[in-house]
């Protein structure tokens, strides 16, 4: 059997951490940033374990469901407490890995089928994209004291006479379709109290002059109009 090869780590731009928080408090049984596994040694020489945690996070890291019990074997006579820790990008993960399994219904991974669908449905529909962006404060002058004056970042693909971005889909290509999605400095890894212009952030995004920045997003696409979104950010990433 061939082993999976291991992800290389990916470095974050952007993170809404209470966003991130709220979305996976609603896909576990309770949240939690820290829990707490105790093991007691019993006479047989083997452990009780309560382990309060949620589901769908137990069943990730391979323990058993909250409020069960299990056995582990330890050696001496020892009362053991372990804080394990979940950080905001194992939530994300974690969060991204659950609505996985409502993907073609309200998670899609192609921006094209997920315009289509949150269009059917009249509401929002989760993303996780690879995409090409445009950066329209590059139009504007100084692309980078744009931001610091806004203290957002906008990015944008396909507006009204740009034909730069094609999609296989034929339905999709009926229309020119604008997606517009704003990342709010103060919620970026690197820049939330301005972005320098020598720092990662600025040297990234001026070498494609605001135009086609590859970045991945994972986000909430919302239909403001017939062939107008907007993505609402909860990471993104290159």
């Amino acid at each position: 059997m061939e082993k999976k090869r291991p992800k290389s780590p990916v470095m974050y731009i952007y993170l809404d951490a209470d966003g991130i928080d709220s979305l996976y408090a609603q896909t576990v049984d309770r949240l939690e940033t820290e829990f707490t596994q105790s093991q007691e040694r019993d006479k047989s020489g083997k452990v009780k374990a309560n382990i309060g945690i949620g589901k769908l996070l137990g069943t990730m890291l391979g323990l058993v469901e909250a409020g069960a019990e299990t056995e582990l074997s330890i050696s001496g006579k020892r009362i053991e407490e372990a804080k394990l820790r979940f950080t905001l990008e194992q939530k994300l993960s974690a969060l991204m890995k659950y609505l996985k399994n409502l993907e073609g219904t309200e998670f899609f991974e192609l921006l094209p089928h997920a315009a289509i669908r949150a269009k059917e449905l009249g509401k929002g529909v989760f993303i996780k994209i690879a995409e090409k962006f445009n950066m329209p404060q590059y139009s504007q002058g100084d692309g980078i004291s744009n931001m610091n004056r806004d203290r957002s970042i906008v990015f944008s693909i396909g507006p009204v006479g740009d034909n730069e971005h094609e999609y296989d889909d034929s339905y999709f290509k009926k229309a020119e379709y604008t997606f517009l999605m704003t990342a709010s400095l103060s919620k970026t890894t690197r820049s939330k109290d301005g972005m320098s212009g020598t720092g990662h952030d600025a040297i990234y995004f001026r070498q494609f002059g605001g135009k086609n920045v590859p970045l991945e997003v994972f986000g909430y696409l919302i239909p403001l109009s017939k062939y107008t979104y907007q993505i609402k950010p909860y990471a993104i990433w290159v």
